[in-house]
């Protein structure tokens, strides 16, 4: 065995054998063990592959009791208890697998196939080579984490651009304390408490990927290039970082007065949701003691609503995306922005347009 790191070791060479083979065991106790855990990993394994694509996008590698797949930004490993020693094509045999109902077999018939049988349904799996599948080692964890940071991703994914030219803008920057997400005219920063090293710009696709692991966070550890996220199962998603430096988004908050905090009119968000289908350009207009879908309140709808700022105005959609972190703002319209936030746990601005 030629061992990549301690955690995922990969045969020199693949062997023609049986490869696990079950006692036969009540269909109920097959289906919800061993069969059941393979699936899963292979669920989990599966953000980082695809149905068509390059190899290693495709197939995974399954060995010494782990699952690993790898789409050139994503490395996804998981443990499992079979003792399978292949590179199947994903898809496949996770389908093949979700058919099977009874004890399990799963025999290796050669380097490109194995088999997978169960009471009378029997499938063969495509497979490679193992160096067809390239493959690199988990960052050595460094510092314990929580579920903090994955409240953090599922909060702010939702605020990057995948693909946007700019990186910042396609990521999440999590550092020491804190994570931020921003576009061309909104940032959001999210407390998550824990102290971990500066300026790691993360992939909002490898972001989704951690919130949306159904096990705890545990453990952390990166290099320049990567960072590796552990579970409490000892699981790990590790991704490639964007090299692209951050803009030092606080002198964004720092305009603000936060003296002047209140709370928003409970009606504002309400108002903004019944004009909004009435404005073509996508804005909203706050006139004080409305707001309107027209910079003119002749044309399109209007709702009377008070307490709002004079001369404003912002895209509706990106009002009504952070509605729920309004639970104090300051509107400055020397700024042409506004500034919110919501119990010292998430702060955000959001840009307005001249009229």
């Amino acid at each position: 065995m030629t061992a990549i790191d301690n955690n995922v070791p990969v045969p020199e060479e693949s062997t023609t054998k049986k490869i696990t083979k079950r006692a036969r065991k009540p269909k109920s106790e097959a289906k919800n063990t061993s069969t059941a855990g393979l699936i899963q990993a292979l669920q989990f394994v599966s953000h980082a592959q695809k149905p068509i694509g390059p190899l290693y996008e495709t197939h995974c590698i399954v060995n010494n009791g782990w699952v690993v797949g790898f789409d050139g930004v994503l490395t996804i490993g998981c443990k499992v208890e079979e003792n399978i020693s292949a590179c199947p094509k994903t898809t496949t045999l996770l389908t093949a697998l979700q058919k099977c109902t009874d004890a399990l077999s799963i025999t290796q018939l050669n380097e490109h196939y194995i088999a997978v049988k169960s009471a009378k349904y029997r499938a063969t799996i495509p497979c490679v080579p193992f160096e067809d599948i390239p493959l690199s080692a988990p960052d050595e964890p460094i510092a314990v984490i929580n579920d903090e940071v994955k409240k953090a991703f599922a909060i702010l994914a939702p605020f990057a651009t995948e693909g946007d030219l700019n990186a910042y803008r396609a990521g999440i920057l999590l550092q020491a304390y804190s994570a931020v997400a921003m576009d061309s005219s909104l940032m959001l920063e999210y407390a998550h408490g824990i102290d971990l090293p500066p300026g790691l710009l993360i992939p909002k696709a490898s972001a989704v990927a951690i919130a949306k692991a159904p096990k705890p966070l545990a453990r952390f550890g990166f290099s320049q290039g990567s960072a590796t996220f552990y579970f409490d199962d000892g699981s790990f998603i590790k991704t490639q970082l964007f090299k692209d430096g951050y803009p030092t988004y606080q002198n964004v908050f720092a305009r603000f007065n936060l003296g002047n905090l209140t709370t928003p009119p409970p009606e504002l968000f309400t108002a903004i949701e019944a004009v909004l289908p009435l404005s073509e350009s996508g804005f909203v207009y706050l006139r004080g003691d409305k707001v309107q879908s027209h910079s003119s309140e002749d044309v399109g709808a209007v709702y009377n609503v008070g307490g709002i700022p004079q001369g404003m105005c912002f895209k509706g959609e990106k009002l009504l995306k952070v509605k729920e972190h309004f639970g104090q703002a300051v509107f400055d319209e020397a700024v042409k922005g506004v500034y919110f936030q919501q119990r010292n746990v998430i702060r955000g601005v959001l840009m307005g347009a001249n009229e």
